[in-house]
């Protein structure tokens, strides 16, 4: 006993101890919620049990009313109002915590009687109403049409109620302070010019999007403009609207492409160095060597047709539309294709591509990187297995698709300013970044295309 006193702490302490837990438990805020009750009623039989087996320092705790007090303020209204009637004809001032146990058992029978009875009651007329909303469906048939435009107007039953947002339950306007109309029709305030407008919700604090006095940020308005289909007041569609940029020109519907349409600009002076590694490409028997172009910021990557007819490739039909940062968009007729590459220094090491996409419009211009002139002007790339280039032509744009492909798996080897970067990449080293050595070849500045849709 001694052991158990020195480990568990005093019976008196310990008993303190679970008094405390039990009431600094949660209150139960519903008295339907049975389950809640349950718990609680267990913990205080758990709790009298305690204290019955403690002898006389256990019954003086069974026998303080504060104790009881506590307790009882844990439940709502009408349960404390039974333990009240309860414990009335018993004729104690001052009830105990054995009579609160008794009367939680109690009265979780009592509940537990009333749950089950409500269950059969509610599934007698849960199937009632299953019974009339399947009449009623039988009836109302409605067709819901999935596709890219707009859906048309759907046929609504005569019979259904209609939602109403909690600003559109009261007819209101905010101009006119009266609830004779809405916003929407108020013939004085649609007299008014933009400006106007505009002044008129700054200076009284208006909301933007339907002029009563809260913030747009807390507004609850479910309508939409008839307009642009934004979430405002129709009549407010001019102090909405944003006005279009020289940037933000209406885009052209994209048309298919006819010509050669270059990823990237067909160009040989340009002065800076884009990533390109030598590959080996396969599929079956067939095998092709050429270069590859790491473009971190192409969404896709892309094969040339004539790497697609070297290697035999037959794709599915797919059209793709390209848009540039020019926000210029054309439409390619091609194909999705799968073929496997590797690095043409590790013929051994085997990367899948799936979901590649061809087309015979695309195109790519051919690089240079002057490696021997480069490692003698710039510290930082000699004694690295870089591969001079000459002119090559790539075949292949490794797009952001397959990242374990184009990004650097060792630290970056930087230069000075105005000097290109070594990276090691799974496909082998390359180069990228400007260089000084070629500054007397003027050129304009190039970007490749970033999105694909």
């Amino acid at each position: 006993m001694r052991s158990l006193i020195e480990h568990y702490g005093q019976p008196h302490k310990l008993s303190l101890r679970r008094i405390a837990e039990v009431m600094d438990g949660p209150d139960i805020r519903r008295s339907g919620d049975l389950t809640s009750f349950c718990r609680f009623a267990l913990r205080v039989r758990a709790l009298v049990g305690m204290l019955a087996q403690m002898g006389d320092e256990g019954s003086i705790e069974l026998h303080c009313g504060s104790h009881v007090a506590r307790l009882l303020s844990k439940l709502p209204h009408d349960l404390r109002s039974n333990f009240k009637r309860h414990i009335h004809p018993k004729r104690r001032p001052v009830p105990t915590l054995l009579d609160f146990a008794d009367w939680l058992e109690f009265e979780l029978d009592v509940q537990g009687t009333e749950i089950k009875t409500g269950r059969a009651d509610s599934g007698e007329a849960a199937r009632k109403g299953n019974d009339k909303k399947a009449r009623k469906s039988a009836v109302h048939t409605t067709t819901v049409l999935m596709g890219a435009q707009s859906p048309p107007s759907t046929p609504q039953s005569t019979n259904a109620p209609t939602a109403k947002s909690p600003d559109s339950v009261k007819i209101y306007c905010p101009y006119c302070e009266n609830d004779c109309h809405y916003l929407n029709q108020c013939s004085n305030f649609q007299m008014l010019a933009s400006d106007q407008k505009t002044a008129w919700i700054k200076t009284n604090y208006r909301c933007w999007r339907c002029g009563r006095k809260h913030q747009a940020a807390k507004c609850r308005l479910k309508a939409t403009c008839q307009t642009c289909k934004g979430k405002h007041l129709s009549v407010l569609h001019d102090v909405n609207a944003r006005p279009q940029s020289e940037g933000e020109k209406p885009q052209a519907v994209a048309k298919p492409s006819t010509g050669t349409l270059y990823l990237d600009r067909p160009d040989h002076s340009n002065t800076v160095l884009l990533k390109v590694v030598k590959v080996l490409l396969y599929n079956g028997p067939c095998t092709l060597t050429t270069y590859a172009i790491l473009d971190d910021g192409s969404e896709r990557t892309i094969l040339l047709h004539d790497a697609v007819k070297h290697l035999g490739l037959v794709g599915q039909p797919e059209d793709l539309s390209l848009r540039t940062v020019k926000k210029d968009a054309q439409v390619i007729t091609g194909a999705n294709i799968t073929f496997t590459l590797s690095p043409a220094s590790q013929p051994q090491r085997k990367f899948k591509i799936t979901g590649a996409f061809t087309a015979e419009q695309l195109g790519l211009a051919s690089h240079s990187h002057p490696v021997a002139k480069l490692c003698d002007k710039y510290h930082h790339l000699r004694d690295l297995p870089l591969q001079p280039l000459d002119n090559v032509q790539p075949l292949l744009l490794i797009g952001s698709d397959y990242p374990h492909l184009i990004t650097p798996l060792e630290p970056v080897r930087l230069g000075p300013p105005g000097g290109p970067a070594a990276i090691k990449t799974r496909l082998g080293w390359t180069l990228q970044g400007p260089t000084k050595l070629l500054q007397h070849r003027l050129s304009p500045q190039q970007c490749l295309f970033t999105a694909m849709t």
